[in-house]
């Protein structure tokens, strides 16, 4: 979530409104983590209940509503990912989260992320869809659009000549395996270039398929790094089976790299028609060849560029400051 608040803090401070960070850095310590999360914050929450404006920047802190000013308090669910079956959470977590969720709804305004997030909300609490939930994109930071003025620090010797890019964790719903079965088939010209963990599943699952030479791997880069990975892609290859939002593929879009997708989640509705869609192998195969294709790789990548530009933390924070 420190994405959601520093977008917030950047503009809050470009318009000169004054702003106050109730949350601070967590500790490492689990112990202390709980102690700043269900004693401090609370305490700190009664102190600040008569300010202005609240923000609780994610449903995980919902709880804190409780404490606050109903009528000047927004939360912002971001998805719902905890209660899906595919997590594996036990009952005790699931009853946690649905307190937060339902405290969200009853002591808050909530604001859902994409129209997605809202229809989750709908389908898992029935009264969420009285309440007409506002929805506000998250935004993207300017730097990503600046690419005349950004120096980027990606050595372009050292990437593959000819490579799918594939951004996040490697949780469930991001289909990192089908991304490996993707490349298995691609021609043998064709690398991944894989930004964010792998897990053992799927280091095996590359092992067994003799891919190693085909995958390259990194973590923790600077953005200027991505940007550069982003702008010397094939494509971004973004299966993910649910998002709330979708930041790679924007983000993707805004650097000019042309995106195939899943259409899953947020993402036809972040994404539009500037994107490839696919279902299956076969057809995220056919996606990827399209884009040798230069005209209809430079439709995609103008396309991209002028949808990203709809995300900005500027809209982001115009829409939550109209929310009454």
């Amino acid at each position: 979530m420190n994405r959601y608040v520093n977008g917030l803090i950047t503009e809050l401070k470009l318009r000169d409104i004054p702003y106050q960070l109730a949350i601070s850095q967590q500790h490492d310590s689990r112990i202390k983590r709980l102690w700043q999360k269900y004693i401090l914050y609370p305490l700190k929450a009664l102190r600040l209940r008569n300010h202005e404006r609240h923000i609780i920047i994610s449903e995980r802190f919902a709880y804190l509503a409780m404490f606050l000013n109903k009528r000047k308090t927004l939360v912002i669910c971001h998805d719902l990912h905890t209660l899906y079956p595919e997590e594996g959470n036990g009952w005790l977590l699931k009853a946690l989260y649905r307190f937060q969720i339902s405290t969200m709804l009853k002591q808050s305004t909530p604001v859902a992320i994409s129209r997605y997030t809202r229809n989750e909300l709908n389908h898992y609490f029935r009264d969420s869809a009285k309440l007409n939930i506002p929805v506000v994109y998250d935004g993207l930071e300017d730097f990503w659009f600046d690419q005349e003025k950004n120096k980027l620090d990606t050595n372009k010797s050292a990437l593959p000549d000819l490579y799918i890019l594939t951004v996040g964790t490697d949780a469930w719903y991001k289909n990192l395996a089908l991304t490996i079965d993707l490349l298995a088939v691609l021609p043998e010209e064709y690398s991944l270039l894989k930004v964010g963990e792998i897990s053992d599943k799927n280091k095996a699952k590359i092992e067994a398929l003799n891919l190693d030479r085909r995958i390259y791997h990194h973590e923790h880069i600077s953005d200027q790094t991505l940007q550069g990975f982003y702008r010397n892609a094939q494509c971004l290859f973004f299966p993910s089976l649910s998002e709330g939002f979708g930041w790679p593929a924007v983000e993707a879009m805004a650097s000019g790299c042309p995106v195939v997708t899943s259409g899953m989640g947020s993402i036809k509705e972040v994404c539009g028609d500037a994107v490839l869609y696919g279902n299956d192998i076969k057809s995220y195969v056919a996606c990827v060849e399209t884009l040798n294709h230069k005209p209809t790789r430079l439709q995609y990548v103008e396309k991209g560029k002028k949808r990203a530009a709809n995300y900005s933390w500027e809209n982001t924070v115009d829409f939550l400051l109209r929310i009454k």
